[in-house]
């Protein structure tokens, strides 16, 4: 039981045409840049926008077909918590989440048993009667996951449901969700543009771009195999593309990349930043692969270093700041790569 979706549908620009399946008690996190349809995706499964063809199915019911069914959105057992959480200004928490059951005709002294609750499941039961405007970026997401839950749906769909929130907040705020979401045992279908988020969340990760499923599974094998250029910075390795000759890969650029049981014809090649070793003079030693490029950028992140080098092979590298003060570089400065055989891993395209 769980949802199954085969959605084409066109909006503007994009064409969207995709097939997602989601089983109960999993977290399905889908991932792509801006443009690839991800929105687009949770609003066509809420019914608020209708497909132009194939086929929406939650456990037995089918709720769009393209032609003749179609159920409107307040008729589905979806809970949605959109992006900036839509909260009513003029209610205050506990009829925010009351508002999805008194719509259905539930009497306001049940919806409010129910609501008060919720709150308190998500550690607001003190903030029950505070108005949005008195809440903080993590309660307001709190009180609109409260509301999402209340009309008890078996899909739950979530919209960017940290980026509202800052830095200092969210790793909180990612914790407290992750709970929560573990306790509901429906369908839960979270769209993302954050590594970190998918990694905590997420049981399967889907990634989308223009508007097609590229690849689907968990963060390790997307890590270790990835189908695109987006899915390895998502990941943060190094993607390359050429044709493996049982020993090597050539790479498109021309550059051969040695590589142990590489195959035979085109290939991904896939080179961790942290196995890559850099030299300001071409390195003795017995790494197979020394690459010459030239530094084009510098990116610090707390205590690593990424060294965005170009040339034949372009490469990210990771290195610590003790080996940049050493090393001495800047933009523009030659270096040269040197990888083991052994630390590239190469597969089919």
């Amino acid at each position: 039981m769980g949802l199954t979706a085969h959605i084409e549908l066109r909006l503007g620009s994009l064409d969207l045409a995709i097939d997602l399946e989601a089983r109960d008690a999993e977290t399905v996190a889908v991932l792509g840049p801006n443009g690839a349809g991800k929105t687009t995706l949770l609003r066509a499964v809420a019914g608020l926008l209708p497909i132009d063809s194939g086929c929406i199915r939650l456990d037995d019911q089918v709720i769009d077909d393209g032609e003749r069914i179609f159920v409107p959105p307040e008729r589905r057992p979806i809970g949605v918590v959109f992006q900036d959480y839509l909260l009513f200004p003029h209610l205050d928490a506990i009829d925010n989440v009351a508002f999805g059951l008194r719509s259905r005709g539930i009497r306001r002294a049940a919806a409010n048993r129910v609501a008060a609750e919720l709150l308190e499941q998500v550690g607001l039961g003190e903030q029950k009667h505070a108005k949005p405007a008195e809440l903080s970026g993590g309660q307001a997401q709190r009180v609109a996951l409260a509301r999402a839950l209340a009309i008890q749906p078996r899909l739950l769909l979530l919209d960017e449901p940290l980026a509202a929130l800052d830095v200092t907040a969210r790793a909180a705020v990612r914790r407290d969700l992750s709970r929560h979401l573990e306790a509901f045992d429906g369908v839960r279908l979270l769209v993302t543009h954050d590594p970190l988020d998918a990694a905590a969340l997420a049981d399967r990760i889907v990634i989308l771009e223009r508007g097609m499923v590229v690849q689907t599974g968990s963060l390790a094998d997307i890590s270790t195999h990835p189908r695109s250029d987006y899915a390895a910075e998502l990941v943060g390795v190094n993607l390359l593309r050429g044709t493996a000759h049982t020993d090597h890969v050539t790479l498109t650029t021309g550059a051969d990349i040695v590589v142990p049981d590489a195959g035979t014809g085109p290939a991904l090649v896939v080179i961790h930043p942290r196995s890559i070793a850099v030299h300001r003079t071409p390195p003795s030693g017995s790494p197979r692969n020394v690459i010459d490029g030239r530094v084009d950028a510098i990116d610090r992140f707390g205590d690593r270093v990424r060294v965005h080098i170009t040339g034949d092979v372009p490469l990210v590298a990771e290195i610590t700041p003790a080996a940049l003060h050493d090393l001495a570089l800047d933009a523009g400065a030659p270096v040269w790569a040197a990888i083991k055989a052994t630390d590239i891993n190469a597969y089919p395209a």
